[in-house]
């Protein structure tokens, strides 16, 4: 895990698992219709909170405007969301996880645009 964060760290599979594991289920659509699936394995808070993740205190709500990007691959631990039906959203075989600030202001526009 790298990123906006105090403990920069890699997670191994077992480090993953002696984490408290949570059991969901979890139900969404995909291009081949809806699929049902039981995951368990550790919450995304508990996993950032031992990285440690930068947080202004002098901001108001400051850990609600913490995003998080993701790197995936064929391999490895699914990153899943429970009430997300969009099955295209959940990550499998995480690589990398980057908690970041979420931007105070819209990034700005190009000056002039040409059709």
């Amino acid at each position: 895990m790298r990123g906006q964060v105090d403990h920069p760290r890699s997670f191994s599979m077992a480090r993953l698992r002696g984490l408290p594991q949570h059991t969901v289920r979890v139900r969404y659509q995909t291009s081949h219709g809806a699929e049902k699936h039981t995951v368990t394995g550790p919450l995304l808070a508990d996993v950032l909170k031992l990285a440690g993740p930068r947080i202004d205190p002098d901001v108001k709500n400051a850990q609600l405007r913490l995003f998080v990007t993701t790197t995936g691959s064929k391999e490895g631990p699914r990153l899943v969301a429970p009430g997300d039906v969009k099955g295209g959203r959940y990550v499998s075989g995480v690589l990398r996880l980057h908690p970041r600030p979420r931007l105070t202001r819209p990034l700005s526009a190009p000056a002039s645009c040409s059709p």
